[in-house]
C-alpha cells in the first residue's frame, strides 16, 4: 500500500513538472541591448544579447528609406532577413543614412528554441536613431567648367552608399542640352534628366550649344534618391556652374575695344597698336592710304606693307592681341592712313560689315619727294626728236643716298651737315639748332645716333654711318 502512494506521488511530481521543464527548453531573451542608442550616419551600433534554454537567436534589422546597414568589412547586410546568431553573442553592424533626415530604426531579436524554432512570444525590440549623412555624394566633378558652344563636358561622380542618382540642369532657352549616345532632340531642364537611374558611380557627358551672344551659365546638378520612398534628396545634392561661351556659329563678333597711340605722328615713328574682339575666331588689318606710305609691323618683322593690297596678315591673329607699327612717308607732305581692323568669324572669312577703322595722319618727310612718279605717260610738248614718251621724273637723292662723304668735327657751313642735323632731330637724338655746323652738339647727337643702332660711338659720320642714314632715307632704315 506504502508503495503505491509513493509511486502515486512520484508520477503526480512529474506529471506536473513535466509541462515546466517543456517550457523552460523554450528559447527567452534576457537581455538585448545595443551601444550607443543614437548615432551618426556610416558609425557603427554594438547589438548585444542573452538567452537561455535555446539553441541561439535570429536578428531582424528592419528596412527604411535610405538606410543601409554593412558589416564592419563594408559588405552589405540585407534588411528584413533574419541573420542566424549564437545564444549569447555581440554584433557590431555599420548604419548608414542617405535619407536627408534623421532616421528611427528598430531591430528584433527573436529567440530560438532547443528544436530551432522560434519563440516569437519572447522577441525583444530595441530603438536607436541614426542621422542623415551630410555628403552622400563623395565626389562630383566635370571636365572643365568653361566650354565653347557646341562642345562636350562630361561629369563624374561617386556616391558608394546611394542606391540611385540622377541629374537635372537649370533651363535657359539660349541652351540646347544634348546628352551624348542619347537621340532625344535635348534633354529636359529643371527635372531629372534620365529616365533611368544612375549608379552609384560613373561618369556621363553632354553637349551645350549656345545661340547666346554672351556667356550663359547653366547648372548640373546630381540628386541622390532615396530608396524605397523613390524621392530624391534635394538637400544634399551637389551642384556644378558652367559657363557656356557665345557660339562662333553665331556669326557676330563684336570689338570691344581697338587703339593706336599716338594718331599723329613723323615717318619712322612707331604707333602702338592693340585690340580685343569677343565672339569672334580672330582678326586681320588692313591699310588703306596713298601710295606714298609703306608700314612695318613687329608681329611681322622687316615685311613692308603697302596701300591697299587686301589683308595685311596671311593668317587670322588672335581675338586680343597687340603690336607695334612703323609708318614711313616717302612723300614731303603729311598723309592721311586709314587701318582698318577686320574681325574674322572663320579661320579664312570675315565680317567686313563689324570692322572698325583709326584715321592717322603721318607727317610729311624732310627727306622725301614733292610727288611720286606717274605711271602714266606725259605727253611731249613742241618738237621732239623722238616719239618714244617720257615720264617725269622727280627728284631723288643721289645714287648711293644723300651722304656720301665723310663728316666729322669742325665741318661748317655744310648742307650735308644741315641734313644730318634733320635726320638727328627727327630721330631724338639731337636738339640742337641747324646750323649746319658739325660741333659738339652735333657730335653728341651722332654718338647718340650710332649707339641707337649698334654702331661704333666715334662721333664721326664714316661709312657704315652714312650707309644707316641714308637706309633711314630711303624707307628701310628700321
Amino acid at each position: 500500500m506504502k508503495k503505491r502512494i509513493f509511486f502515486s506521488v512520484i508520477i503526480s511530481v512529474f506529471g506536473l513538472w513535466a509541462p515546466f521543464a517543456a517550457f523552460g527548453q523554450s528559447a527567452v531573451a534576457n537581455g538585448f541591448d545595443v551601444s550607443p542608442s543614437s548615432l551618426n550616419s556610416g558609425g557603427s551600433a554594438t547589438f548585444s544579447w542573452r538567452t537561455s534554454y535555446s539553441s541561439g537567436a535570429n536578428l531582424l534589422l528592419p528596412c527604411a528609406a535610405g538606410v543601409k546597414y554593412k558589416e564592419t568589412n563594408d559588405t552589405v547586410i540585407a534588411c528584413d532577413q533574419k541573420i542566424k546568431l549564437a545564444a549569447t553573442d555581440k554584433k557590431s553592424v555599420k548604419i548608414v543614412n542617405t535619407s536627408g533626415a534623421s532616421v528611427t530604426v528598430s531591430p528584433v531579436l527573436i529567440p530560438l528554441n532547443m528544436d530551432g524554432t522560434e519563440n516569437t512570444a519572447e522577441l525583444k525590440k530595441i530603438t536607436l536613431t541614426v542621422a542623415t549623412s551630410p555628403a552622400p555624394i563623395s565626389e562630383f566633378s566635370a571636365t572643365t567648367t568653361v566650354i565653347a558652344s557646341g562642345a562636350a563636358v562630361a561629369f563624374n561622380w561617386k556616391a558608394p552608399d546611394v542606391d540611385r542618382l540622377n541629374m537635372k540642369m537649370s533651363c535657359s532657352s539660349d541652351i540646347l542640352p544634348k546628352v551624348v549616345g542619347d537621340e532625344r532632340p535635348r534633354v529636359p531642364c529643371e527635372q531629372p534628366i534620365f529616365l533611368y537611374d544612375l549608379g552609384e558611380s560613373g561618369t556621363q557627358s553632354f553637349t551645350l550649344e549656345s545661340s547666346s551672344l554672351e556667356p550663359v551659365k547653366v547648372t548640373f546638378t546630381l540628386l541622390p534618391k532615396i530608396s524605397l520612398t523613390g524621392s530624391f534628396d534635394g538637400t544634399h545634392a551637389k551642384s556644378i556652374e558652367m559657363t557656356v561661351l557665345a557660339a562662333s556659329q553665331s556669326r557676330n563678333p563684336v570689338i570691344t575695344s581697338y587703339f593706336v597711340d599716338p594718331l599723329t605722328l613723323r615717318t619712322e615713328e612707331r604707333a602702338a597698336v592693340s585690340w580685343n574682339v569677343i565672339y569672334g575666331a580672330g582678326v586681320n588689318f588692313q591699310l588703306k592710304c596713298s601710295p606714298g606710305i609703306t608700314a612695318t609691323t613687329s608681329k611681322s618683322g622687316a615685311e613692308v606693307f603697302e596701300c591697299g593690297r587686301g589683308n595685311m596678315f596671311g593668317s587670322i591673329l588672335d581675338p586680343v592681341g597687340a603690336f607695334s607699327m612703323t609708318f614711313h612717308n616717302a612723300l614731303k607732305s603729311p598723309q592721311s592712313v586709314d587701318l582698318v581692323l577686320v574681325p574674322a568669324i572663320g579661320a579664312a572669312e570675315y565680317d567686313a560689315s563689324r570692322a572698325r577703322t583709326m584715321h592717322l595722319v603721318v607727317l610729311g618727310n624732310a627727306y622725301g619727294v614733292t610727288a611720286l612718279a606717274s605711271t602714266s605717260p606725259v605727253l611731249p610738248v613742241g618738237p621732239v626728236a623722238s616719239t618714244t614718251p617720257k615720264k617725269t621724273i622727280p627728284p631723288v637723292a643721289p645714287a648711293g643716298g644723300l651722304f656720301q662723304k665723310p663728316l666729322a668735327y669742325g665741318l661748317k657751313n655744310s648742307q650735308d651737315v644741315t641734313e644730318l642735323q634733320k635726320i638727328l632731330k627727327a630721330e631724338g637724338v639731337y636738339d640742337g639748332p641747324i646750323t649746319g655746323n658739325f660741333l659738339s652738339l652735333t657730335r653728341e647727337g651722332v654718338r647718340k645716333f650710332q649707339k641707337k643702332y649698334g654702331l661704333d660711338q666715334v662721333g664721326n659720320v664714316g661709312p657704315l654711318t652714312r650707309k644707316k642714314l641714308n637706309e633711314i632715307i630711303s624707307g628701310g632704315g628700321r
